[in-house]
């Protein structure tokens, strides 16, 4: 599990701004003597218009570089994944806000929203983004469907994970003649959006290559995992669909605009959110259970929806995985051996 660096044994390390001491020092003086003014002086009856005069906090963050990723079925109907093309020219949007944790209600736009044109290649950074937020991320460009992402912000800053910052992760767009296997249940209508749902097994170490991915090229540790129950409610609780996970290809969900929870179970892998110990939650909300997102469907975007999933490891340091997608190991020729 990757270490959070802003934390500090278990304790965040929070710094107290001068202007802060200084009120929490006007409010004991009010007490002995007289009432504080907005500038913290004591014995002003002034009313105060700090409100006026604050500033609303913001911060930056930066995004994976943007790529498309073509999928490709063969007369067979399994599924393969096209080589990632870099793409450049795809506008970046912080286009609708709430407070932080505020889950299942509605986002209000951002007036105006906070874009940027981004660079082949290149990671995205957006500037000036209201802090304890969470954020609906648009991804435009011309030929491709446009796609939403999420994010969270606090107090501080975010930079790409250094796990993250190399060529091998990407957000995923696809082109618009882009022929995806929708599932069947719930109907698909016109005015619905498309939501990927997938789940990445994830190993500390494999017996070769895992293939591609989605959202990432991959590596011998990562697969895209087998047969995770996936239950979608609304922001009603109302049950809408349940599926499982596909070993070849995200679930492609047709839905009408809303949000929704996503809720992930499976025998074997430990569940959590996709990047929640980065703060780089870029696809889906984490909730108040480990195993469930919040992700939000918009009309006619493709939003990303996918969470991380542990595999045990062996006992036996001789033994891998035979298949990461499951969670297999290979058979131990010790006898008893775990």
């Amino acid at each position: 599990m990757r270490a959070d660096s802003r934390a500090l044994h278990g304790w965040r390390v929070v710094p107290v701004p001068f202007r802060l001491a200084r009120m929490l020092g006007c409010v004991l003086v009010s007490v002995l003597t007289a009432n504080c003014d907005a500038g913290g002086s004591a014995g002003s009856n002034h009313t105060s218009d700090a409100g006026a005069r604050t500033k609303p906090r913001t911060v930056s963050f930066q995004l994976l570089r943007t790529g498309e990723r073509a999928l490709t079925t063969d007369a067979s109907g399994a599924v393969s994944y096209a080589p990632v093309k870099s793409l450049g020219g795809v506008e970046v949007c912080v286009s609708k806000r709430r407070s932080a944790f505020a889950l299942l209600q509605p986002f209000e736009p951002l007036t105006p929203p906070i874009c940027v044109t981004d660079a082949p290649g290149k990671p995205v950074r957006l500037q000036g983004v209201p802090a304890n937020s969470d954020l609906l991320v648009t991804h435009t460009k011309a030929g491709y469907r446009p796609l939403l992402t999420t994010f969270r912000t606090d107090e501080f800053n975010v930079a790409i994970p250094a796990w993250a910052d190399n060529a091998m992760y990407f957000t995923p767009l696809l082109r618009n003649e882009a022929s995806l296997p929708v599932e069947a249940a719930p109907p698909a209508k016109a005015a619905d959006g498309l939501l990927a749902i997938w789940v990445d097994a994830i190993g500390d170490y494999g017996t070769g290559p895992a293939g591609a991915l989605f959202g990432s090229e991959g590596d011998p540790g990562t697969a895209q995992a087998d047969k995770v129950n996936v239950t979608i409610t609304d922001a009603n609780a109302k049950s809408i669909v349940s599926l499982r996970t596909r070993r070849d290809r995200p679930l492609f969900v047709s839905l009408p605009a809303g949000s929704y929870r996503l809720h992930f179970t499976h025998p074997l892998m430990e569940l959590a959110p996709a990047g929640i110990q980065e703060q780089f939650m870029t696809l889906g909300l984490p909730m108040d259970t480990p195993n469930d997102i919040e992700v939000v469907v918009a009309g006619d975007h493709l939003t990303l929806a996918s969470i991380d999933g542990f595999c045990p490891l062996p006992a036996n340091p001789r033994r891998g995985f035979t298949d990461i997608a499951s969670c297999t190991i290979e058979a131990d020729a010790d006898a008893g051996a775990p």
